[in-house]
């Protein structure tokens, strides 16, 4: 942020600090805290907790922030992150999990993170290298549509259960493909659900004067109508674009840390099944990967991922610069300039 921001940002934040104490009282403490986050991003957070309590939770400020920069008041801010904090103290009120391993086995997951743009935050966590990339643990606490909310597993919360990292796996391994199912599409499919979902948005209010009529959205003719129309526009939109029948989209049903899903047990083989031969990863980022035919040429694959990671990908959600390889042959996942002896 340059000087001006940084200054508006610290107003907002000394206001909302004083807005959160005068509404939760003394018997709560309340913090400003740069957390460290994926790739060595620090967020600005909020930590609250009881006084009486050992685990604080923490709140990002980002999404609250930009509402404060559309022109919402203090106090509504104020009103939704109590909001937020009042709902999961109650949730897991008098059920500090964390301090029990037996408590959240059942809710270990994985998610894969790049190895070096994250050196900082694995001094103090458990993890698992693969290739490039590493595996790092986390305990699921809240699952919604909009999303989940997780707690990173540190080094100091295995040293308190008496685990081993060899033990997280065993656990995450069977949980994160239980919890977040793969899902395989064709990048066709992903461009046809991301325009139906456009379409679906652009029609929502429209009146009649706008050609699109307002019906019973519970009878079943309308939904079959709606149906087509979107499916004739999307067919429209999706004409001259090239086919991308080839390419396919691994990513998992909820679409947080899809990445994950190369390394289920089986999904490898799987995918290689689907393509009919060898293939390569090229890594789009954290929540997903793009999987070419190896018989599609190599050149400016790389080149073209650290582009769009430059370019596309929020710097949080950034995995890798690296294509990766998977050989039919010798059953094994490897970064192609490995494969090939390159540097």
């Amino acid at each position: 942020m340059n000087d001006i921001a940084c200054i508006e940002f610290d107003i907002f934040l000394k206001s909302l600090m004083q807005q959160m104490r005068q509404m939760l009282g003394a018997s709560f403490e309340i913090q400003h805290k740069l957390i460290d986050k994926n790739n060595g991003i620090k967020a600005d957070c909020i930590t609250l907790k009881g006084i009486q309590e050992d685990i604080a939770q923490s709140i990002r400020l980002d999404s609250y922030y930009e509402m404060y920069q559309k022109g919402e008041a203090i106090a509504r801010i104020g009103e939704a992150i109590q909001d937020a904090f009042l709902e999961n103290r109650s949730r897991y009120a008098g059920d500090d999990i964390m301090h029990d391993y037996r408590l959240i086995r059942d809710k270990v997951f994985f998610r894969l993170v790049n190895k070096e743009m994250n050196q900082s935050l694995l001094t103090k966590i458990p993890y698992m290298e693969v290739l490039d990339l590493c595996i790092t643990f986390h305990c699921l606490v809240k699952e919604e549509k909009s999303g989940i909310g997780a707690v990173q597993i540190t080094n100091d919360h295995c040293q308190g259960w008496e685990i081993e990292i060899l033990d997280l796996w065993k656990d995450a391994i069977f949980n994160t493909a239980r919890m977040f199912p793969p899902v395989l599409k064709t990048m066709d499919e992903v461009m046809r659900d991301i325009l139906k979902n456009e379409i679906r948005i652009c029609g929502q209010g429209c009146s009649e004067e706008d050609g699109i009529y307002e019906e019973n959205e519970n009878d079943e003719e309308y939904k079959i109508t709606e149906e087509a129309m979107i499916d004739e526009m999307t067919n429209m939109m999706m004409q001259g674009q090239g086919c991308t029948s080839h390419v396919f989209v691994l990513t998992n049903q909820k679409g947080i840390n899809g990445a994950s899903c190369l390394l289920y047990p089986g999904i490898q083989q799987a995918i290689q099944k689907q393509l009919k031969g060898d293939f390569f990863i090229l890594p789009s980022s954290i929540h997903e990967v793009i999987l070419v035919p190896a018989f599609e040429s190599e050149e400016n694959l790389e080149a073209m991922v650290e582009e769009v990671n430059r370019t596309q990908v929020p710097a949080e959600d950034i995995l890798s610069d690296h294509v990766y390889l998977y050989s039919k042959v010798k059953h094994v996942l490897n970064t192609f300039y490995l494969e090939n002896g390159k540097k």
